[in-house]
């Protein structure tokens, strides 16, 4: 807390320096096992919020997702872009189709047959 001094205060003076010699000073006079002990504990708090840093991303992405796949399902991008083709239903089709069609000519050998056989194979396959 500063003391007053007309319309603005002055702060202690202390620029914290003072408390960092004298947390050097416990550390060197309490010896090099609890200075280890410290060490380890600063290096565990340091991965701990590592993991939750990491976590907390995670979950930004998750809920940024969440909220867009909600936006889509509203219906407010769904009348301005088409379905992808894994959620497009499938709809029968609306006429048969066609079979595949007889060609225009036909060739045909008629080898060791007579003139009224052939006439007779002529007919059927017009008819047909």
């Amino acid at each position: 807390m500063g003391h007053p001094d007309g319309a603005h205060t002055h702060g202690s003076g202390g620029g914290g320096l003072g408390e960092v010699l004298v947390i050097l000073l416990a550390v060197a006079l309490l010896g090099p096992a609890v200075a280890a002990a410290v060490a380890e504990l600063v290096h565990l708090v340091l991965m701990v919020l590592a993991v939750l840093a990491g976590l907390a991303g995670v979950g930004v992405v998750a809920l940024a997702a969440f909220h867009v796949h909600r936006w889509r399902a509203s219906g407010t991008v769904q009348r301005s872009l088409p379905a992808p083709p894994w959620q497009r239903a499938v709809q029968a089709p609306r006429e048969p189709r066609p079979a595949i069609e007889r060609p225009a000519e036909h060739h045909m050998h008629f080898h060791g047959l007579s003139a009224e056989d052939v006439a007779v194979i002529i007919e059927r396959s017009r008819q047909e």
